[in-house]
């Protein structure tokens, strides 16, 4: 979805700067520019959201899931 919504973005950038008249120079790297920052941003939110989740398992679920496991164990 994120990669729907960046290509998207990308494609509506483009179509506002192809009504301008700056040189076609100057229009390729305002694209690449806003690709790598898509790019970048993107990846680093992905790989934060990763780490948290992993965190969050590690501290909340996985004690839970254990004390129900030694609960169950002692019945």
């Amino acid at each position: 979805m994120g990669v729907l919504i960046a290509v998207g973005g990308i494609v509506l950038y483009k179509r506002k700067q192809d009504q301008c008249s700056i040189s076609p120079a100057r229009k390729r790297k305002n694209i690449v520019l806003l690709s790598v920052v898509i790019a970048v941003m993107g990846l680093g939110f992905f790989l934060t959201l990763e780490r948290l989740s992993a965190w969050y398992f590690d501290k909340a679920i996985v004690p839970a899931q254990q004390a129900e496991l030694t609960e169950q164990e002692s019945s």
